[in-house]
């Protein structure tokens, strides 16, 4: 569960980040990258330098803001995309499948997929039902978990 909420904080972290810099380390790594082509190191200083700048002043502007939130929106829904195979791949091959229904999954995943959703802590949440879930199951209890309705009917016969 740990590593859940350190995935969503950093997750969150990368969207608020970039949202903020926006165009201002695109401006000085892109002002560097020229200057360094043209004059070396004093060229890449210098064009980092401008380029930030311009960047900044761009940001003023708020064009810089939306620019880092689309770029923080592709970042962060591509790191979503590879928790959700990383997470079908582990629990398809250690068969765990059935433990866990296949929508809570989807649902975790669409949730950061959609746009200022990815800042909300789904994948914790998730981690959080899926412990839930397992601690029932491996308890032997006999009434109805609060998390799931999916009851395997092996647990009634037990309760008889």
């Amino acid at each position: 569960m740990g590593l859940a909420v350190l995935f969503d904080l950093f997750e969150a972290v990368i969207e608020l980040a970039t949202t903020a810099l926006g165009l201002v380390a695109a401006g000085a790594a892109g002002g560097c990258a020229i200057g360094y082509h043209y004059a070396g190191q004093t060229g890449c200083t210098i064009g980092a330098a401008v380029g930030g700048l311009i960047g900044a002043l761009v940001n003023f502007t708020g064009a810089g803001e939306l620019a880092g939130a689309v770029v923080g929106y592709a970042l962060d829904a591509a790191f979503s995309v590879i928790a959700f195979v990383l997470l079908l791949a582990f629990l398809i091959f250690t068969n765990r499948m059935s433990y866990f229904r296949f929508m809570y999954i989807m649902g975790t995943f669409m949730a950061k997929i959609i746009p200022l959703g990815n800042l909300a802590p789904a994948w914790s949440v998730f981690a959080w039902r899926c412990s839930r879930q397992l601690n029932w199951r491996t308890s032997g209890a006999v009434e109805s978990p609060a998390v799931d309705d999916a009851v395997p009917s092996e647990s009634y016969a037990n309760a008889a």
